[in-house]
């Protein structure tokens, strides 16, 4: 069976939870995917060229591995329950759920 990782970046200065992820490879390859990112107009390419800016780097955490049919689900109910926990996060998802 494929799995997926749900995974976390952390804040590299704050050292708090701001964004929840998939990676269907490598988380590695991943996070250097979010620290590399140049262009964008969400949170998270704004936060990854400002720490950049100032020398930091996201850092990544794994907080499960789904089969990779069902990552969808896993993936919100991470961004659901991070929500909960009162962290507030660069996910798209997460800032729709908090306006409704």
């Amino acid at each position: 069976m494929k799995l997926a990782k749900i995974y976390y970046l952390e804040h590299p200065e704050k050292n708090i939870p701001v964004y929840v992820g998939v990676a269907k490879g490598s988380l590695l390859a991943r996070l250097k995917a979010h620290n590399e990112k140049m262009y964008g107009k969400d949170l998270c390419s704004k936060g990854a060229l400002y720490f950049r800016k100032k020398g930091l780097k996201f850092r990544i955490s794994q907080i499960d591995e789904v089969p990779l049919s069902e990552w969808s689900f896993w993936k919100q109910y991470w961004v659901d329950q991070f929500l909960a926990w009162g962290f507030r996060l660069a996910n798209s998802s997460a800032g729709n759920r908090e306006n409704k």
